[in-house]
């Protein structure tokens, strides 16, 4: 594997001193198209050291946390970025049974796919996007056969036109929109960025119908016409609806 790796980063070295002036344009993008399949494939092997890692070593024996903060540390990472690798190691690296038995991966057919140079990081961001949005009561079999057959599209199509197909076979799933209380759940969060030099912090999210129940109230009350800033003698007598953007002080 070392010997392997070395020559790897002996000819990626000597690659990028190479000379492009004898090639064509059309040439050139032949050889892009090339080393785009062997970009597309180099996570094959992410994914199966991220596996081992989590499998048989904790965070605190690596010198952190998390799996993800070990990451971090050590390929100098972002949190996001760690978080991304671990769970698509989770879905398209091999699996070990309980007695030690190799599994294939969660996603076969895509991780299949990856491996062939056919399928890229844009699709599988796409892909994840479409288990999140999958209701909970589509069986395990219509799951396995969605997956394969995305699988295909994402071979055949690039990102935009697979984002499309991916959501058309959402829609076909769940044609009424249903979702269950633990599909709302599944799917609400609360996102809080990082705070800007001016004090303030973006904030966003997706509710729950008793989310919002809990703060539509404080929303009337608090952010009401003219409750902007209580201070100002003339104050706002927008509705919410026109002044998304003032404060709630």
């Amino acid at each position: 594997m070392l010997a392997a790796l070395a020559q790897i980063e002996t000819l990626t070295a000597q690659m990028n001193r190479l000379s492009i002036d004898a090639f064509t344009d059309a040439e050139l993008l032949d050889v892009q198209q090339r080393r785009e399949a062997v970009v597309r494939a180099q996570p094959v092997l992410d994914h199966r050291v991220y596996q081992r890692i989590t499998s048989q070593s904790s965070p605190i024996s690596l010198g952190a946390k998390s799996y993800a903060a070990v990451l971090v540390q050590r390929l100098r990472i972002s949190t996001a970025e760690a978080h991304r690798r671990l769970d698509e190691a989770a879905s398209l690296g091999p699996r070990t049974s309980l007695t030690g038995e190799p599994l294939t991966p969660s996603m076969p057919m895509f991780a299949r796919g990856q491996a062939q140079g056919l399928i890229g990081a844009e699709h599988i961001k796409h892909l994840r996007w479409f288990f999140r949005e999958l209701p909970g009561f589509v069986d395990f079999q219509t799951r396995e056969n969605v997956e394969a057959q995305l699988a295909q599209h994402a071979c055949e199509l690039g990102p935009a036109e697979f984002r499309i197909a991916a959501a058309h076979m959402l829609y076909l799933l769940n044609q009424d929109g249903e979702l269950s209380d633990e599909d709302r759940q599944a799917l609400a969060y609360i996102r809080v960025g990082k705070q800007r030099p001016d004090g303030m912090r973006p904030f966003e999210g997706l509710l729950t119908p008793e989310a919002w129940a809990t703060l539509e109230p404080l929303m009337q009350r608090n952010a009401a016409p003219g409750m902007c800033n209580p201070a100002d003698e003339n104050p706002c007598l927008e509705t919410m609806c026109a002044r998304p953007h003032h404060p709630m002080d």
